[in-house]
Parts: structure tokens; C-alpha cells; sequence
């Protein structure tokens, strides 16, 4: 776990905040880890996305389907980056591309209602 700390204290959503805070965070109930197989989809065309992720090992892949049904890597992300973030924040928007873990992949999803909700119920100021 300290790595996932380690890491997340370096990224963008996470900077400035205390490592105990982070820890706190990642025991709520907003956090979840989970580890995909290679060309395993973490999201469909057409799936709703309600957290943020951040990539904490592995590769993912952003693919769009193209007309004749191939498949385009639009985008590669690997460790520390963050995806769904656009997505997570609007309720009624449909992902439109594939998004599949390359290799093995650990992902951090972090679904920013009920994280907003836990720090309001905790009295966090997050500015």
C-alpha cells in the first residue's frame, strides 16, 4: 500500500495532500482497486463511467472502432495516469470508445459523488 501512496502523492488529484489523508481516502468507500488481464475491457462503448481512474501499474488502451470494425488505439496510458475523470463528473454522458487493460493492469477507481459526499460527512475542505 505504500507504493499506491507513494504514487498517488506525485499525481495531479493527490498533490499537496498529506499521505495520512490519501490513506484516508483510499479506505473509503468512494476507492476501489481492481486488477484486469491482458485484453480484458475495463469500459464498453456505450458505458456509463462514474469514477476516475488512475492507472497504479500496467498498460490501458483508449480504442475507438472504426468504420469497418477494426479497432484504433486512440490513446496508451501506463502507470500514474488518469482517465474517466471527464466522464465521471457528468452523469448522463455514454463513453464512446473501448478502454482495455494492454497487459496486467491494477486500476484505482475513485467514484467522485460518494468521495465528495464522504469528505462533506468528514468536514474535509479540499481547497
Amino acid at each position: 500500500m505504500n507504493f499506491t501512496i507513494d504514487l498517488l502523492s506525485k499525481n495531479i488529484l493527490f498533490k499537496n495532500i498529506p499521505k495520512d489523508r490519501i490513506q484516508s481516502i483510499l479506505n473509503s468507500n468512494a476507492c476501489s482497486i481492481k486488477t484486469f488481464n491482458p485484453k480484458v475491457n475495463i469500459y464498453e462503448i456505450g458505458e456509463k463511467i462514474n469514477s476516475t481512474c488512475i492507472i497504479l501499474n500496467g498498460t490501458v488502451d483508449i480504442l475507438q472502432a472504426s468504420i469497418t470494425g477494426d479497432e484504433i488505439i486512440v490513446d496508451r496510458l501506463t502507470e500514474g495516469d488518469i482517465f474517466g475523470n471527464s466522464f465521471s463528473s457528468l452523469s448522463d454522458i455514454d463513453t464512446l470508445n473501448y478502454i482495455r487493460s494492454d497487459d496486467y493492469s491494477t486500476i484505482l477507481f475513485i467514484n467522485i459523488y460518494t468521495q465528495l459526499l464522504y469528505l462533506k460527512q468528514e468536514k474535509i475542505s479540499i481547497v
